[in-house]
Parts: structure tokens; C-alpha cells; sequence
């Protein structure tokens, strides 16, 4: 006949393994970043011109996880070698007509002097580093938004629905510095990368893990 002694040993030992094995997986699933939007390796197609009041966005969906922007990618050319003014990156809901841009989420992702980006070719403009918070299974919009530019800037875009677009509604265009927003249209799509990351609680639940595997260890070592 099984002591008590036995059964409560028997059933730390098999809490302690259950523990770990959530952990191992917190902790593996936290390496997983996930492309939201990809098509990076698609050539361009369309040379979007835009300027200070004129400006493009790319339509991204997260998905069923809690995940955290981490960063964006848009090739961006500057044909006409400006040397003032500034690109900056601005996530925005989808609250606008037919799903479109709606309101600003936050700051913008970043900014970049136009000074510095190439005029001889595309060049990748990246925002990394960015930890902003996302809803899972919605709809997001990244703007290229210009400002105190003297003439126009290049968006690389493409009429190839190659790569990673999963749930993306294409693009949009405002022409009046986001007051207002067209309608998504999947005719062409605007080159880039989206990247996120696992939402930090994904970490905390992984270091509670550990913490408690270790407690019940000293438990069992002090019966």
C-alpha cells in the first residue's frame, strides 16, 4: 500500500515536470518571430511618387497569437537628391472606410533624414527595435509620411502578389496629409516587411515557470 508520503512525492514529481514543460515551450515559443507582412524579395514594379501631403501605406494582419510590432521595412528612393526633410514610419488602425487607414496608433515608428537615403537606387529604411503593442486578428496600417520635402520621394511597389501577404487589404493613398484615406485597393502593393514578436507576457509566464519549478524542488528536498 502507497504511503502518503509516496503520493505526495510521486505528485510534486509529476507538477515539477508539467512546470518545465510549459516553460521549455514559453521559452521556445518566444524565439519565434513571425513575418506579417513580406514581400521584400519582389522586384519593383511601380515607382510610387509621393510628397509632403501625398502619402502611401501598406496593410498588414496579425494574427490569432499576442504578438508586439518589432520592426518595419520600405524601400525608399530619393531621386531627386533632396537634401532637407525628413520620412517617417506611422502605424495606424483600421478604422477607416472600407477598412481602411483610420487613427494614428501612437508616435511614429521612426523617423529618417531624406538626406541620407540613396538616389541612384531603392534603399531599405528599417525601424527595428520598436515593441509596440498588437491586437491579435486585426487589421493594421504602416504610412510613409513626408515632410519638409521640396519635391517627391519613391515608395518601391509592386502588381505581384508574391511573398507573405496573408489577410493584407493592399494599399491606401491620402492626398491631403491624412485627413482622409482611399479606399483599399489590392491592385498594387507596397514593397516592405512587417515583423513581430511574441508579446512579453510570453516571457513572464516562462520566468513564473521557473520560479516555481524551483520552489517545489526545495519543497520536496525539505520533506
Amino acid at each position: 500500500m502507497q504511503t502518503g508520503a509516496y503520493v505526495r512525492s510521486m505528485r510534486i514529481r509529476l507538477f515539477t515536470i508539467a512546470v518545465f514543460a510549459v516553460q521549455a515551450f514559453c521559452f521556445s515559443s518566444a524565439g519565434n518571430a513571425a513575418d506579417l507582412y513580406d514581400n521584400l524579395g519582389q522586384p519593383v514594379s511601380v515607382d510610387g511618387n509621393f510628397s509632403d501631403g501625398t502619402w502611401p501605406a501598406l496593410s498588414f494582419k496579425t494574427t490569432l497569437a499576442d504578438y508586439v510590432l518589432d520592426s518595419v521595412t520600405i524601400p525608399i528612393r530619393n531621386p531627386n537628391l533632396l537634401s532637407s526633410g525628413t520620412i517617417s514610419f506611422v502605424l495606424y488602425d483600421s478604422t477607416g472606410v472600407g477598412g481602411g487607414p483610420g487613427a494614428a496608433v501612437g508616435s511614429p515608428l521612426g523617423s529618417v533624414s531624406i538626406a541620407g537615403i540613396s538616389g541612384a537606387g531603392y534603399q531599405n529604411v528599417t525601424f527595428a527595435g520598436l515593441k509596440r503593442t498588437l491586437t491579435s486578428d486585426k487589421h493594421y496600417w504602416v504610412a510613409v509620411q513626408g515632410a519638409g520635402l521640396a519635391s517627391v520621394f519613391y515608395v518601391g511597389a509592386t502588381t505581384s502578389t508574391g511573398g507573405n501577404l496573408s489577410g493584407s487589404l493592399g494599399f491606401s493613398i491620402s492626398s491631403d496629409a491624412g485627413a482622409s484615406w482611399s479606399a483599399p485597393s489590392t491592385s498594387v502593393f507596397v514593397i516592405g516587411q512587417v515583423n513581430a514578436v511574441p508579446e512579453p507576457s510570453t516571457y513572464a509566464l516562462g520566468a513564473v515557470a521557473a520560479l516555481t519549478a524551483g520552489w517545489l524542488a526545495r519543497r520536496k528536498r525539505s520533506n
